[in-house]
């Protein structure tokens, strides 16, 4: 383990002796250095996969796969919610969306693509308040809202999406319901009674999954759904909503 200010040096030294690399996110200090490290792996042919767990948690995964059947129509509109406890006493607010929120941006462009015309509001008070506007390329509309004025012990993610007709929520990572035009909507959630590993923490977290993600990108040659070329342009959206903030 290495603080990220120091990812991209492993990164690299990898990348040159052509060993495929597994990084946690964010893999790089900036979107910049992102960018970089993504351009050395592709000419060299080098798999890097940086570790955006919550793209392989299994409801948001059910999720986008429903979102993409033909019936569910274009992608009209998306809301992403992330609510923590107190925590302004250990990040200040930039630090704080590039190690928490940061998750949530991914996950919009997970399920949107690229987001444009983005448009940032900080809340009052001692704790982090953010919400974010912004619209896909094909014109679907995507707010964020991230805080640490939420409670630890209560729900603290939601994800919702509608496209022409039906609708998904996925409910605190685990639980996602799928809602067509008609009744009756159906949800889908893990048997936590059955101790089987797709019912673990590490499964519905989506760390399992990433990790076999990456085995399959190396060994089967699987397209890579979370390469550094991703995470630098997660990286570039936070730091746009970073700028605004602070501004």
């Amino acid at each position: 383990m290495v603080p990220p200010h120091q990812f991209a040096g492993v990164i690299r030294a990898c990348i040159r002796k052509r060993v495929p690399v597994f990084a946690d996110k964010p893999a790089a200090n900036d979107a910049a250095e992102a960018a970089d490290l993504a351009a050395e792996a592709a000419e060299a042919g080098v798999p890097v996969v940086v570790g955006y767990m919550k793209r392989f948690a299994g409801a948001y995964r059910l999720a986008r796969e429903i979102a993409a059947k033909p019936e569910f129509g274009s992608l009209t509109m998306g809301s992403f919610t992330w609510s923590m406890g107190p925590f302004a006493h250990r990040f200040d607010m930039r630090d704080w969306l590039f190690e928490n929120p940061v998750h949530h941006f991914d996950l919009a462009r997970f399920f949107f693509g690229e987001l444009e015309d983005v448009h940032v509001r900080r809340g009052r008070g001692d704790e982090h308040t953010v919400a974010i506007l912004a619209s896909s390329e094909s014109g679907a509309l995507v707010n964020i809202r991230a805080n640490t004025t939420g409670s630890w012990e209560q729900h603290n993610e939601a994800l919702e999406i509608f496209g022409e007709g039906h609708s998904l929520f996925v409910d605190n990572v685990d639980t996602c319901t799928w809602r067509p035009p008609t009744r009756p909507e159906r949800t889908w959630r893990p048997n936590y009674t059955v101790p089987v590993a797709a019912n673990m923490t590490a499964a519905t977290l989506g760390f399992g999954p990433e990790l076999e993600h990456f085995r399959r990108v190396v060994s089967e040659a699987i397209p890579n759904e979370s390469d550094i070329a991703s995470a630098a342009a997660t990286l570039a959206l936070t730091s746009r909503i970073a700028e605004q903030v602070l501004r």
